[in-house]
């Protein structure tokens, strides 16, 4: 299992698997600030 963002080409062709997550919609482009211990 490898993690993480931005994986070089040659990982990507040699993967059985890639999921690629983008964000859609997030209540901290409302304006809700981070909470301490969770998104801080």
């Amino acid at each position: 299992v490898i993690t993480g963002r931005n994986a070089p080409r040659r990982i990507l062709d040699r993967a059985d698997l890639v999921t690629e997550m983008m964000e859609v919609k997030h209540y901290h482009r409302k304006g809700v600030k981070a909470r301490k211990g969770i998104e801080e």
